[in-house]
């Protein structure tokens, strides 16, 4: 009795959540039909695409030029407030697996209706439309630029503070020199300067000093 009782409530799970994946399967069909028509060209609108730490993505739109993923969008069948909650960390997720801060979205199909909300922060919020594939191509590189910017200026200021801290030690090995207490030699200042340099490379993609380069191999994106 108790084994039927089992084996029925297991036909139940495994129903619903068919009928779940069915219906979510036909909301993903129907957005995407949507995206095409608001002009999203067809390759940059990738459907299930797998991470790198294995999660996929129902739907990532992904920049025509440099390929990086600038938007990606959730399929659910239906929205409550566990759910919500739920969703909001899976996104969380997926933010971090990716990299970079992008836009994130969430499509509900309730009674045949999609509804979209947009996840900001710790809620989603309604939206009457999304921006076009223009829009969001701005929005991404505006926020890589400006992440490529805070690189640069904390760079500089690890590439100053390297700068001063030279300064100082060989300033201190001057005043050494000149009570008798370090005898400076040539060959001495030419290792404090190779070790400044050594310090300052990580930060540089070329640098000569003391009549020597050194130059850091970047490779370029594809």
């Amino acid at each position: 009795m108790r084994e039927n009782v089992q084996e029925n409530c297991m036909d139940r799970l495994v129903f619903w959540y068919n009928a779940i994946m069915e219906n979510e399967k036909k909301i993903l069909e129907k957005f995407y039909d949507f995206l095409i028509s608001k002009g999203f060209p067809k390759d940059q609108i990738l459907q299930q695409v797998r991470l790198a730490d294995g999660k996929r993505v129902d739907i990532a739109i992904i920049d025509s030029d440099t390929k990086d993923i600038i938007a990606f969008f959730e399929v659910k069948s239906s929205k409550n407030a566990r759910s919500e909650k739920d969703i909001i960390n899976q996104l969380q997720e997926y933010n971090k697996t990716i990299g970079n801060e992008v836009q994130k979205y969430v499509v509900f199909g309730d009674n045949d209706q999609i509804k979209i909300y947009e996840a900001k922060d710790n809620s989603l919020e309604e939206i009457g439309s999304i921006p076009d594939y223009q829009s969001l191509e701005v929005v991404n590189r505006q926020a890589q630029n400006s992440k490529l910017q805070k690189t640069k200026t904390s760079t500089l200021d690890s590439i100053k503070i390297v700068c001063w801290g030279g300064f100082v030690l060989i300033l201190l090995v001057i005043i050494l020199d000149s009570l008798g207490i370090y005898k400076v030699t040539a060959e001495r200042l030419a290792l404090i300067g190779i070790a400044i340099a050594l310090l300052i490379i990580p930060f540089s993609s070329k640098l000569k000093i003391l009549g020597i380069e050194f130059e850091k191999f970047i490779k370029s994106k594809q």
